[in-house]
């Protein structure tokens, strides 16, 4: 913990490279027992690894799987990164909105960069049950800025400050949103010693969400795993099983 994870992650994923260009376009899709609809969106890591998995994942209702990465959303062009990240809301939009017809409850869960997707969401419908947040941040170009994994590729976006970046991303930067959700169940759960999106910038959507309850009948569950990085705050909340049925 305390960084270690992270800046092996960081460091295999830089020299890796990889990309799997479907797997943000085209998501899976499961069904169990429930009347929920379940949409997700998480890291490679998540989607792809079992123990994390199954203890990440929803096993209940109709779940909808995107399996993100940020080396194919997170580009030097702010541009592209926004136009990247809207085709897979428009996607998921579309989903939600099938959703209204058969009125099903949903679900959404974000993972890391996931959160800019899964929170800009619940502010577009009323029928959102259950907002599960695993170490997200509160503000797009702020966060990516920091990070150890993608601070390179910000740095030649051709903003001159950290602000400026979350000034040409914030269409997608959570923080932005949350003043319109009314979701009745919110879970967030952040690592105090995250390296790739920093404890600060977390700290920020769960003040905004705070915010936010004082407005509406909103239950949030927070919890900071202390000296857990971005890797193991992840672990830590498997374990948990953050989207078990209540």
């Amino acid at each position: 913990m305390l960084g270690i994870l992270d800046r092996w992650y960081a460091a295999r994923e830089c020299r890796d490279g990889y990309v799997d260009e479907k797997c943000d376009w085209h998501p899976t899709t499961s069904d169990h027992d429930g009347d929920i609809t379940w949409l997700c969106f998480v890291p490679r890591i998540v989607s792809r690894t079992p123990f994390i998995s199954r203890g990440l994942l929803p096993r209940e209702g109709n779940v909808v799987v995107y399996t993100i990465n940020s080396f194919d959303l997170i580009l030097p062009d702010p541009d592209e990164t926004i136009a990247k990240l809207g085709r897979i809301y428009e996607d998921a939009l579309e989903k939600i909105a099938g959703t209204f017809g058969q009125k099903r409850p949903i679900g959404l869960l974000g993972v890391s960069l996931g959160n800019v997707l899964s929170i800009r969401l619940a502010s577009e419908a009323s029928n959102i049950k259950r907002i599960v947040s695993i170490v997200g941040g509160g503000h797009l170009g702020l966060s990516a800025w920091d990070s150890i994994l993608t601070r390179h590729i910000a740095e030649k976006s051709g903003c001159r400050s950290a602000q400026e970046y979350e000034n040409r991303l914030g269409v997608f930067s959570p923080a932005n949103y949350i003043r319109k959700i009314t979701a009745k169940n919110v879970l967030i759960r952040l690592g105090t010693h995250d390296k790739l999106i920093r404890f600060h910038h977390g700290q920020k959507l769960v003040s905004a969400f705070q915010k936010r309850s004082a407005d509406v009948a909103m239950k949030i569950d927070y919890r900071p795993y202390r000296g857990s990085d971005h890797a193991s705050a992840m672990l830590f909340s498997a374990l948990e099983k953050p989207c078990r049925p209540i």
